[in-house]
């Protein structure tokens, strides 16, 4: 739930000094890592309230940590983010003609009552081809 209010703490200390979506962490206790104080603002945000520049650079680098992790989490050469991402990103290439096989390996599919999936046995329906290792590492990741 998104909050609509400051919290009370954060009223009683007043605006703060750097701020940070909560989207960005991993966890709220991970703020507690700063050793700084911080608060819970409206609109999904935490507030810090360093006191001197040993705090603010703490801050600053914990900030600037959780912005580049989420970057990090969004870059994807293939723009696979989750499991049925990566399905998806198969079905959309075997409508187009998956090719041959180019020596990067394949992937073994078969279609069942709730969608597609990787058998562990008996004969595939289909076969996907990698086109490169990146592509075999990134669906490998998600599927298997």
């Amino acid at each position: 739930m998104i909050m609509k209010y400051d919290s009370s703490n954060a009223q009683l200390a007043g605006p703060p000094l750097k701020r940070i979506q909560r989207r960005l962490l991993e966890s709220d206790s991970e703020a507690y890592l700063t050793r700084v104080e911080w608060h819970h603002l409206a609109g999904d945000i935490i507030g810090f309230y360093p006191k001197s520049d040993e705090e603010r650079e703490r801050v600053d680098r914990f900030i600037d940590h959780c912005i580049t992790r989420a970057r990090e989490k969004r870059r994807n050469a293939l723009g696979i983010t989750s499991k049925a991402a990566a399905w998806r990103y198969i079905e959309a290439r075997l409508a187009k003609g998956n090719g041959e096989n180019r020596g990067f390996g394949n992937l073994e599919i078969k279609y069942g009552r709730y969608g597609p999936f990787v058998p562990s046995f008996g004969a595939p329906d289909a076969l996907y081809y990698f086109t490169d290792e990146l592509e075999k590492e990134i669906i490998n990741r998600f599927l298997n």
